[in-house]
């Protein structure tokens, strides 16, 4: 196997100089980098990328570390990655997915990490350059840089919108109880209420998929609670409810009008009737949020918060 050696003999040029050219770290004129290059090729001379990451201190990978309970990606986390890989490319930067298992501590030579779906205990301080899609929590906040949507803006804006509408009552069936999101969608439902609105809020139980919860919740409810409006935090959860719907011979939006939060699927006009969502625009936040680590990585100041706007799609599941 050919090394670095024999390429610079052979390109008729120091080792150093081969070095350079390889990792572009210094300039060189174009004819040795030809020269450098047609050696290589000649010789079939593949770069040590250990070696590179020792050399520079930099290993050109970005981490994504993932809390999946299902151990898989959800629509939403698919479409955030897809474009965090776009602009990994583009910058010539590797993509590392990281399970979030507690109990490993493995370590991986990662120039910054992304960090998904934080949650409200997520108090340790990270020392590896980081951002976080989504809040983090509010006991590393000020210290933290992250990407996220308005959650609690939108949800205001989304629940005054139905409340125009809504005849007997609304619920809301939120992520569950341990995530900031949750949280902050559910202050944004709260401000949005009046005093004489009858509202539910319930957060999602993971010990069940979210269908079948969405749907074990309006069974429980339907008998004794009067709503006729209901918000869920996916489309995964709107399938439960156009289940429960349909057994009860309920119409949609008659007898119970429905809009999902996130549209995890891409499925929505294969509901019947169409479904209401809110667009959380998972490509700009997936790329937004990978330009940052890399200048953050490359010490080019950017914003501690970056916040991407949503927008409500009104289908034909809403009165």
């Amino acid at each position: 196997m050919a090394t670095i050696n024999d390429v610079a003999k052979l390109a008729g040029v120091s080792k150093s100089t081969v070095s350079h050219v390889f990792n572009n770290t210094k300039f060189t004129s174009d004819g040795v980098k030809r020269r450098v290059l047609a050696a290589a090729k000649e010789l079939n001379y593949k770069s040590n990328y250990y070696a590179k990451t020792l050399a520079t201190n930099q290993s050109q990978v970005i981490g994504i570390q993932l809390d999946s309970p299902t151990g898989s990606l959800d629509m939403f986390q698919q479409k955030v990655i897809n474009s965090i890989l776009k602009i990994c490319t583009e910058k010539e930067y590797y993509l590392l997915l990281m399970p979030n298992f507690s109990e490993r501590h493995d370590y991986f030579p990662i120039d910054g990490l992304i960090l998904m779906n934080p949650k409200i205990q997520d108090t340790q301080a990270v020392e590896t350059p980081h951002i976080w899609l989504g809040r983090p929590s509010q006991a590393i906040i000020d210290t933290s840089y992250y990407v996220d949507n308005d959650n609690q803006a939108m949800m205001k804006q989304l629940t005054q919108l139905l409340l125009t509408k809504v005849k007997t009552g609304i619920l809301f069936i939120n992520a569950a109880d341990d995530m900031t999101v949750s949280q902050d969608r559910e202050k944004g439902f709260r401000e949005a209420l009046t005093d004489d609105t009858n509202y539910y809020h319930i957060n999602y139980n993971r010990q069940i998929s979210q269908a079948a919860f969405a749907y074990e919740v309006l069974n429980n409810m339907w008998p004794t609670h009067n709503l006729d409006t209901i918000i869920v935090d996916n489309d995964v959860m709107a399938q439960g409810v156009y289940k429960f719907a349909t057994e009860n011979q309920l119409n949609i939006p008659a007898d119970l009008a429905v809009i999902a939060i996130s549209e995890s699927l891409e499925a929505s006009e294969f509901f019947s009737p169409t479904l209401s969502c809110v667009d959380l625009k998972e490509a700009q936040l997936g790329e937004t949020i990978a330009t940052n680590l890399i200048h953050l990585i490359n010490d080019v100041k950017i914003p501690k918060q970056a916040t991407i706007t949503t927008d409500i799609k009104i289908k034909d599941s809403l009165r």
